[in-house]
C-alpha cells in the first residue's frame, strides 16, 4: 500500500482557500496540501499543514480531511487522490465536519464525523460506505482513536463530557467521564483522545486544562498539564497525539503551543509551529507510524 514519503510531503505548490469563514494564506489547494516545515524539539519531524487535516493509518497511508468540502481522500505516494468522497450533508455518504480518521488494520476506516454526531466507516480501497454509528448516542464527535489491537474505538463526545467506547462493529460498549471540574475522571469538554503503545488512553480535558490518561477500561491513572502559561500548562488544549516512543503532543490553540510530554507526563519542550515566517494556531495533530508529527491549525495574522 502506498506510504507518504516525507520529501514528497514536503513539495507542494501553495495556494489560498477559506476554512471556516477564516483567511487564510498559503493554505494547500484541495489536490495539493502544502506542508511546511517549522521548528520543532530536538529529533522531531513536523510539519504544518492549514485548511485541511491530514491523517495516516496503520500503514502510514495518507489521507486528507478536508474542512472546506467537507470530504475525505486518499492520497498516494506523490500526493495524488486515490478517492475521494463526501461532501457537505447529513446524508448517507456526506458529512459534516469530518475531524478525525483511525484504522483498524482490517480494511476499514473509522471517520469522525462532528457535525452529524456520527462516526462513518469507510473501505479504505476504494472510500465506499460500510455503516454508519453513533447517531443518537453522540452529540458532537470531535475526535476519535481506534486501538486496533483491542479492537476498540474511543471518542472524544465534547458536549456530553465523557468518552464513548465502541467495537469495531459499532456497538457502544461503555464510557466513562462525566461534566465536572473538580475531581479526576470529571470531564469538561473533552476534544482530544489518543491510544498510546500500551493500551492507555489520554483524553484532552479542554476546559479543564489537563490531559487525562485512563486504563483502555476506563480507569483514571493520572493527569499532566495544568491551566497556566509555563511550560507544560495550557490555555486550552486542544488535541493529543500519542508517539511510539510513548511520548505525547499536546496542541494548545489559544497559547499558540505544541508542548511533548515524556511517558509519564513531565513536560519536555514546547514549540509554536509557523509556516513561512508566519505563526500557526494548532488545531489538530496526527501523527504517523514512523511518528511523523502533523500540526494543522489557521495562520495568526498580526
Amino acid at each position: 500500500m502506498p506510504k507518504l514519503n516525507r520529501r514528497q510531503f514536503l513539495g507542494a505548490s501553495s495556494a489560498a482557500v477559506a476554512w471556516a469563514g477564516l483567511s487564510l494564506v498559503g493554505c494547500g489547494s484541495s489536490e495539493n496540501p502544502v506542508p511546511s516545515l517549522t521548528s520543532t524539539p530536538s529529533g522531531s519531524q513536523t510539519v504544518v499543514v492549514q485548511g485541511e487535516l491530514l491523517a495516516f493509518d496503520l500503514t502510514g497511508t495518507s489521507y486528507r480531511l478536508n474542512l472546506v468540502d467537507f470530504t475525505v481522500a486518499r492520497l498516494n505516494e506523490n500526493l495524488q487522490t486515490v478517492w475521494q468522497v463526501g461532501g457537505l450533508g447529513d446524508g448517507t455518504g456526506l458529512f459534516n465536519f469530518p475531524v478525525a480518521l483511525g484504522s483498524d488494520g482490517q480494511g476499514f476506516l473509522y471517520v469522525a464525523d462532528r457535525g452529524n454526531g456520527e462516526v462513518d466507516v469507510l473501505d479504505e480501497v476504494d472510500g465506499s460506505l460500510v455503516r454508519t454509528f453513533g447517531q443518537g448516542l453522540l452529540f458532537a464527535a470531535r475526535d476519535l482513536a481506534v486501538d486496533a489491537q483491542r479492537e476498540r474505538i474511543y471518542v472524544a463526545d465534547s458536549s456530553n463530557h465523557r468518552i464513548a467506547v465502541f467495537d469495531l462493529g459499532g456497538a457502544l460498549l461503555t464510557s466513562f467521564g462525566e461534566f465536572g471540574t473538580d475531581n479526576p475522571e470529571q470531564l469538561n469538554f473533552p476534544s482530544g483522545v489518543d491510544v498510546a503503545p500500551n493500551g492507555e488512553v489520554h483524553v484532552v480535558d479542554s476546559g479543564n486544562g489537563h490531559v487525562q490518561v485512563f486504563s483502555p477500561d476506563g480507569a483514571f491513572i493520572r493527569v499532566y498539564g495544568s491551566f497556566g502559561g509555563a511550560l507544560g500548562q495550557f490555555q486550552f488544549p486542544r488535541s493529543v497525539v500519542v508517539a511510539s516512543t510513548g511520548e505525547s503532543f499536546v496542541a494548545d490553540g489559544v497559547d499558540g503551543f505544541v508542548t511533548r510530554f515524556d511517558s509519564s507526563g513531565a513536560a519536555i519542550d514546547r514549540f509554536q509551529p509557523t509556516m513561512k515566517g508566519v505563526s500557526v494556531q494548532p488545531l489538530y495533530l496526527s501523527i504517523s507510524p514512523s511518528d511523523l508529527l502533523v500540526v494543522s491549525g489557521v495562520t495568526v495574522l498580526s
